[in-house]
């Protein structure tokens, strides 16, 4: 349950509420940046105190040691952590915290039945484009491009609690394939932060 009260903090909610107050987004938009703004707000302490090492033993200069520099072992972890979350972010019953406070779930296309987590895993995974999906997402609210690859949309729902998170995380876990959904988040994970993070530091 220390789990779940950290995710539904106080500073995450406050993040995901002052989103309403961006007028000049559509309600899509909005869950989409609210979504990015929550996970940040969790995670965001987590990354800072993995950085206190590097403030205080300095980076080094030689950019050959990076790979081999624990510093930034320490501050990929949460990191990596992050970006699994980011991915898996619609696990439990094709609702972001996001989604459940402006009312959208994710289902799949064929069946019109709640898409499953390697599915829901799999329509985020092209959030890296994200200034593409942005734009994809204020054409066709419904069907961004991680969608047409999934085979999922997004319907409208009533918006319900942020606590029903916290219910859903209680409930005994029914997916089957969950082992290998969390190997596929953290291999798609590590592989963004090699190439794509850790070459920009």
């Amino acid at each position: 349950m220390l789990v779940q009260k950290l995710i539904l903090n106080p500073i995450s909610k406050a993040y995901l509420k002052q989103t309403k107050k961006f007028f000049f987004l559509n309600r899509r938009l909005k869950s989409i940046v609210a979504d990015f703004l929550f996970t940040l707000a969790v995670f965001v302490p987590f990354l800072i105190v993995s950085m206190i090492p590097m403030w205080f033993s300095g980076i080094k200069e030689d950019p050959g040691t990076k790979a081999f520099d624990l510093n930034y072992v320490i501050f990929f972890i949460p990191y990596t952590l992050l970006i699994v979350a980011l991915l898996n972010k619609d696990f439990y019953r094709g609702k972001s915290v996001a989604k459940r406070f402006y009312g959208y779930q994710i289902i799949d296309i064929k069946s019109n039945n709640i898409a499953s987590p390697l599915k829901c895993m799999t329509r985020n995974i092209t959030m890296v484009i994200w200034p593409i999906e942005v734009i994809a997402a204020w054409v066709n609210p419904k069907r961004r491009l991680g969608d047409f690859i999934a085979g999922t949309k997004l319907i409208d729902v009533d918006s319900e609690p942020l606590e029903t998170l916290l219910h859903d995380m209680d409930a005994p876990a029914k997916y089957e394939g969950k082992t290998k959904l969390i190997f596929l988040s953290l291999i798609t994970a590590i592989l963004f932060n090699l190439f794509v993070v850790f070459p920009m530091l």
